[in-house]
Formats: structure tokens, sequence, C-alpha cells
């Protein structure tokens, strides 16, 4: 069994390594980047703009919510037990661990007039799990002298999964000042492991009615969904006992390249100019579902149940009590195994935003800058500020944030933003991103919570990006 958990935790682990967070402030509403086309689907884009698999972009990040490192292993001369009775005590159940990835293998687009058009691919990844505080309490304490407190099921909120995506968006610039943009996605999932909604508790009671304990699993409705793990977590094809690793492994290969995990969705995004120097955006980017029909392995365990003890007799014949105990208990808390067809929602995402853009100079104030020369007045780049509002419902947990963005264009081919963002994971993110280019070729270069960088111990996410794209 532990051979089959490290498999997963190296694959899971594979494709950590390159994460970025759901609320990125970095990217959206980037001047003419193609990755702000999924979070925003009516900003202007490049005349021309491709991304290849030759030309990379990389973006790591974590976000996480409750006690960390510091908290439990600072150099402070407290006893290990204290801190993490401390750290329990703060720790809530709507925090966690948040991490997304989007790797833009293949993409394209172009503008003609006032419309613009895109397709390509990308993989995304993400995973996020919330702190169940009354098992940790569990663990912790045990239940001695802990009458009456209970165990809740409906904290455990755990989902991941891998998914392949191809897209293609149009985008349209109304002479009444509206832009509108949409994306239609195809979604084929690797695999999905999952857990929410659930309800139901444990706890004991003293004294019992004929013992000292009463144990109790009061209205337990609990359901884990798996897509992709059926043969890995019963047995290999050979019909072993013991996983056969290799094909385990050929098995994990053999996803990547597709499954019949088969979805649709969408990005729709609308923009309104207010006046010369206002704007405001609405947009919803993964509004969509998957059907989940390959290689499915659930679990669904419901009912309640009363254990008082055994009374121990000696028979001439010897009595199985701890099979009777498992019998009873399966009996009133019977446990389904579902090799059925699960549909699930994508946790999507909502955005609204307002933008001022800076008064332009004229075009003489910028003679001492060379690259500006051939720019009239109505295609020069100006900077802008914004006011951003996130949600993303993330099975029962709301994920929140709100933050502000300064975008210079410094010159024709240089730019930065600033961004300073709060959320349900990190109070205090100041953000920075750079963006030059020499000729067609683009890059960029984008850091998040820098103030984390102080002591990375204590940090709640870190944020670094970086890669390349060709845009004319």
């Amino acid at each position: 069994m532990m051979k089959k958990i490290w498999i997963i935790v190296i694959g899971v682990l594979f494709f950590v390594r390159k994460s970025q967070a759901q609320f990125d402030l970095l990217t959206y509403d980037f001047n003419r980047h193609p990755a702000a086309v999924f979070s925003d689907p009516a900003m202007d884009e490049p005349r021309f703009w491709l991304v290849t698999p030759l030309v990379p972009q990389i973006q790591l990040q974590i976000k996480y919510s409750g006690p960390t490192a510091y908290d439990l292993f600072a150099a402070d001369g407290r006893n290990f037990n204290d801190k993490w009775q401390q750290a329990l005590s703060k720790t809530r159940s709507n925090q966690g661990l948040l991490l997304e990835n989007k790797n833009l293998w293949l993409a394209a687009g172009w503008r003609k007039d006032e419309q613009s058009f895109r397709f390509g691919i990308y993989t995304q990844f993400h995973l996020w799990a919330f702190h169940p505080v009354s098992f940790y309490r569990l663990v912790l304490y045990g239940n001695q002298n802990r009458a009456g407190e209970k165990v809740y099921f409906n904290e455990l909120n755990f989902n991941t999964e891998l998914v392949h995506v191809l897209f293609a968006g149009w985008t349209k610039h109304w002479p009444s000042g509206w832009k509108t943009g949409v994306n239609l996605k195809i979604y084929n999932s690797a695999g999905n492991i999952s857990t929410y909604g659930n309800h139901g508790a444990y706890y004991y009671e003293q004294p019992g009615q004929n013992n000292y304990y009463t144990h109790v699993v009061d209205n337990l409705n609990l359901q884990v969904h798996s897509s992709g793990l059926g043969r890995l977590i019963l047995e290999d094809k050979a019909g072993q006992s013991s996983v056969n690793e290799a094909a385990v492994r050929q098995d994990i290969i053999n996803r990547l390249t597709g499954t019949n995990n088969w979805g649709m969705g969408l990005d729709v995004g609308v923009r309104k100019s207010l006046n010369a120097r206002w704007e405001a955006a609405l947009s919803i980017e993964d509004f969509g579902f998957i059907r989940y029909a390959d290689d499915n392995y659930s679990l669904y365990s419901h009912g309640s149940y009363r254990y008082e003890g055994i009374g121990v007799v000696f028979p001439d014949n010897p009595v199985d009590y701890w099979g009777r105990v498992r019998d009873d208990f399966r009996k009133n808390v019977p446990t389904d195994t579902l090799r059925a067809v699960y549909f699930k929602m994508r946790p999507f995402k909502l955005y609204t935003s307002l933008r001022y853009t800076f008064p332009g100079r004229k075009i003489n104030d910028y003679a001492c800058y060379r690259p500006w020369k051939n720019y009239d007045e109505a295609t020069k780049p100006q900077s802008y500020a914004g006011w951003v509002l996130f949600y993303q419902n993330l099975q029962g947990k709301p994920y929140l944030g709100a933050g502000a963005y300064l975008q210079w264009v410094a010159a024709r081919w240089l730019q930065f933003r600033l961004s300073y963002a709060l959320d349900s994971y990190i109070n205090h993110n100041i953000g920075l991103a750079v963006q030059w280019r020499i000729g067609p070729w683009h890059a960029y270069l984008m850091a998040d919570n820098l103030l984390g960088y102080t002591r990375l111990s204590a940090s709640h996410g870190q944020y670094i990006g970086l890669g390349t794209y060709w845009g004319f």
C-alpha cells in the first residue's frame, strides 16, 4: 500500500513543480499579454502572437493559510508541543493549501480590424485541501476526557486534478464602446480525486447505558470520488494481490495522452468604456463541467452507529467478537463501491474590475525616446491603474480576493506592473512584473508576495513567473 501512495505522491509533485495561484493579479489585464486572455477574454491583443513549446513559460506559486513552518519550528525556546497546540487553536476549517498550474503549450492569436481570433492547447493542474481541524484535535489529544466533542466529516474537503484543454476564442470591439470576448473549451481530464459535501459526526458519550463509554457515528454521509485510480486501488490486470508498478507507471503515462473524461466550458468577458479614461470589465473563467467515465472508483459511506463495547464471555466454542463488531458496523454504516459515471462542475472564477487610463503625453514629449517615434496618438500605449474583485467557489469553500495594480509603460519596449492584493490566503501581497521586448521577441519576469521572501518559513505563499512569446 505504501508503494501505491508513493507513486501517487511522486506523480502529484511532478506537476506541482510548475504551479501558479488562482487569483493572479500580475497577469490580469496585463497589456496585450497572451496569458491574460483566459481571465479577461475581452482584452486587447497584439496584432499577432504565438506561443510554442520551444519558447517556455514557467510560473511557480503556492498559497497556504494557517500555521506555517515558522510557527512550529522557530528556535524561540518554546516547547514543540506548546507550539503545536497554540497553532492548532488558531487554525480554522476554511484555511488550507491551494495550488494551480497552467502551462500554455501551443497557442496563436491574431487581430483583424475590430476582431481578434485565437486558439491553442494548455494543461492545467490544480489542488486544494482544507484543514480538518476536529480530526487534528482527535489525533493530538485523543478522546480521553473529551466526551461530547465532535469530529465533523464536513471538514473533509480535498480536490486534485490534471486537465488538458483545447480552446478557441473570439473578441469583438463594438462602435458603442463595448468589447466582448469568449473562449470555447474542450476538457480532457487525466484523473481526479475529490471529496466534499460530506456531513455527519463522530463523538463519544460518558457514561454509556451499558458501558463506561458509548461511541457514536451520527448521520454519516461521506463520499470520495476518483477517476483514473481504479486499477491502482484494486488489482493489476493479471489479477494479482499486489500492483505491478511498471504497469501502473505505464498507465499513468497513457492517461497523460487522453482519456474518456470529456467536458465542455467557456470563458466570457465584457468591457465597457465609460468615458475617455474609465473602463469597467466583468468576466467568468472556466464555466463548465467534466463527465468522468474512465477507470472510476468511488466510495460512499452512510448511516449511524452506536457502540458500547463487548460483553466478554468464555464459552466452549470461541467467539469472533471483533468480527461481530465489524459486521454490525458494516450493517449500520454500509460502504458502497461505485464505478459509475459522475459529473463535476469546474471551479469557475469571477472577475470584476475598473480601470483608469492616465492622460497620454503629446508625441513631441517622447522625442528623446527613439522607439516612440512611429507611434501616433491612437496607437501609443498608455499607463493605467486598475482595481479588481475576485471570487471562486472551491467546492463550497469561497475563495475571495481584491487588489489594485499600476501598469507603467516606460518605453515602447519596456513596461512594469506593481500590484497589491489581499485574499483568503494572504493579507498583504505586493507583486512586481516587468516585460520587455527585442523586436518580435517578448520576455517577462514576475514575482508576487515580495515581503514573504524576507522570511520564507513564515510565508503564506510565494510566486515567481518567467516566460517568453512572439508578438507583432
